[in-house]
């Protein structure tokens, strides 16, 4: 009976060496830009409203936002992009709750199986040895979701600002676009597209 219970014990004491193995160390981040975050409207029937939004988070403390991928620009210029700067605590935040969210190992897609209409959000990470994307459609994993709110949070205010200027100019263009259109000799729009 001693030597089943020493057996057992052995067994024990090897899973637990096993288990309790050096965890695979994160890769190191890269030099510049070190994390992107995209999120995309999706299957919304609103194709001025179909863009995505951009945030880049970079080394030395700024954060980038910016719009692009859109079905139509209804703007005369390119879209703003602005620059923000975050504290250093922040910064280091974010690395943080990418390493202990383990983004960098997570599978590719997180994304909600049953749904293809929502947002579809997506995270890259650039180390020195390359890039790690993770995305989904309506995702609900705990930890990509975590993180993604996290870096969302960061600048709340100049985000939101930010999407409301760029939906009204797209809802105004959408709104004076008149598309295929029958005018007289004066340039007066005689039948626009919804008479046609």
């Amino acid at each position: 009976m001693k030597k089943k219970i020493t057996v057992f014990f052995l067994l024990i004491i090897c899973v637990c060496v096993v288990s309790c193995g050096k965890k695979e160390e994160a890769p190191e981040f890269a030099d510049a830009l070190f994390v992107k975050l995209s999120y995309t409207p999706v299957d919304i029937n609103s194709d001025e409203l179909t863009y995505t939004i951009n945030i880049e988070i970079y080394q030395d403390s700024t954060m980038r936002i910016y719009a692009d991928d859109f079905i139509k620009w209804y703007g005369d210029e390119e879209p703003e992009t602005i620059n923000i700067s975050i504290s250093n605590e922040d910064l280091e935040n974010v690395k943080k709750s990418i390493i202990e969210n383990d983004l960098y190992s997570m599978q590719r897609d997180v994304g909600n199986k049953d749904n293809m209409a929502g947002v579809k959000k997506s995270l890259i990470i650039y180390t020195k040895d390359g890039e790690y994307s993770v995305y989904g459609i309506n995702p609900s994993n705990k930890r990509f979701n975590y993180v993604f709110d996290m870096i969302t949070d960061l600048n709340r205010e100049e985000l939101v600002d930010y999407i409301d200027s760029i939906d009204l100019i797209q809802k105004n263009g959408a709104k004076n676009d008149v598309g295929i259109y029958i005018t007289d000799e004066d340039d007066n729009i005689i039948f626009k597209k919804e008479d046609i």
